[in-house]
């Protein structure tokens, strides 16, 4: 009989070793350059059924009973909770999920720096360089630039997926404030106008070694209170590799398996 696999989990694994990893840079600063990922979710399926995707470490207790799926972190894949304005209600209740019109995943184009960042388990970068951060997507291969040398944003910045971040440490929390967007999509269905704000907290954990992030977004035009969340990243197993797009065969399926 051949041995069964869950659907989603990751074939090849190796242990990684952070003993020897430093906490701080020479300038003083925490290190948290290197290569992150969010824990593998895989499908577990508790003794009532129901299954859904879990951390893989919380797969044996979830089988067992002995964990429930309430106590499941968020994957951070979904949109999180927010009260819209009249335009984001009637635009989200309009938004197709499978349609290259409306979700740019499916166009190859990034979605949000909030949602890529754990969507799909992608294994990101960091580079801390001197006056820059640099933040590299394993989604869509796509980077983005934290400039710490700047205490406000430029009054001329052009419109992009990423805005225009500019970061500052606060003790050993690195707060990243961002403008400049892009009209686009936050968490399908959840779509932001070029008035989108987003702040970003990153902290790192030291017992297991983990980044951790929360952030808040505000956006008068789609919603009236804001969108917040969090989400945590591992030390990735595996090394973070630039993945072009190439999934393009959605627009060759029949319509009515959309």
């Amino acid at each position: 009989e051949a041995p069964g696999i869950n659907r989603n989990d990751q074939l090849v694994t190796s242990s990684v070793d952070v003993s020897n990893r430093p906490l701080r840079l020479a300038n003083g600063e925490l290190n948290i350059s290197g290569d992150w990922a969010q824990e593998q979710y895989v499908i577990a399926v508790p003794p009532e059924g129901n299954g859904n995707l879990v951390p893989k470490s919380m797969k044996p207790g979830i089988e067992s009973g002995e964990l429930s799926m309430d106590d499941v972190p968020p994957s951070g894949w979904g949109p999180r909770p927010v009260t819209f304005t009249e335009r984001g209600q009637a635009e989200a209740d309009a938004f197709t999920m499978w349609s290259p019109e409306d979700n740019p995943r499916l166009r190859c184009r990034p979605t949000s720096i909030i949602f890529d960042w754990t969507f799909d388990g992608a294994v990101n970068r960091i580079t801390q360089a001197g006056d820059q951060i640099v933040i590299r997507y394993g989604l869509y291969s796509f980077e983005r630039v934290i400039h710490m040398n700047l205490d406000a944003h430029p009054d001329e910045i052009t419109p992009s997926y990423s805005g225009h971040s500019i970061g500052r440490w606060e003790g050993d929390t690195l707060i990243v404030d961002t403008i400049g967007f892009e009209p686009g999509v936050i968490a399908p269905p959840v779509k932001n106008s070029d008035q989108l704000h987003i702040v970003e907290r990153f902290m790192l954990q030291t017992e297991p070694l983990a980044l951790h992030r929360e952030f808040v977004a505000e956006d008068p035009v789609y919603f009236t209170d804001q969108y917040v969340g969090t989400d945590t990243v591992l030390v990735a197993d595996v090394p973070y590799v630039a993945h072009e797009c190439d999934e393009l065969a959605f627009e060759f399926m029949p319509e009515e398996q959309r």
